[in-house]
């Protein structure tokens, strides 16, 4: 079994973080709504496990799967988990939890690229369980403004909230 370091923060994780995301961009497009810094390392100041999470957003799964190539092209390797977590007790329809993951190759820089469908309904706050902005953190980041370190099309720099 892997062992499991975690590291102190490295300030360095939000410029690797927009290197990753550009070079998405280039290979994705517009398809990709979004491109988020999430997981530990996007936390200013917090030790973490020293792999980079990204989360892509796209319009359904149907156009995940059509951007296979493209991922692969970025370097990115599928992985064969297919579903979030789901907190205990929930008895949502299971299909609001899927997502798609992509990992570095081994050797590189560590990286896992999840692949998200966004909640068509983001603005109401209707939002399904295991879709973009579901979640207490998620609705404070709606009434203040996208997560720290974000590119969308038409903006590949940071956003501070």
């Amino acid at each position: 079994m892997a062992t499991v370091a975690i590291v102190g923060y490295d300030p360095n994780w939000p410029d690797q973080f927009q290197r990753l995301a550009a070079e998405l961009r280039r290979h994705l497009g517009e398809a990709a709504s979004r491109i988020d810094h999430i997981g530990s390392t996007a936390v200013p100041g917090l030790a973490a496990k020293d792999v980079i999470d990204l989360q892509v957003t796209v319009a359904s799964l149907a156009e995940a799967d059509r951007l296979a190539p493209a991922f692969q092209r970025a370097g990115y390797l599928p992985a064969p988990y297919r579903h979030d977590h789901r907190p205990a007790g929930d008895t949502s329809d299971p299909t609001t939890w899927e997502k798609r993951l992509w990992q570095s190759p081994p050797g590189g820089r560590r990286v896992n690229l999840h692949v998200r469908v966004a909640a068509e309904d983001w603005a109401t706050g209707g939002r399904p369980p295991g879709a973009v902005g579901s979640g207490d953190l998620n609705d404070q980041w709606q009434a203040t403004g996208p997560p720290r370190s974000s590119t969308s099309p038409s903006s590949d720099t940071n956003r501070h909230s």
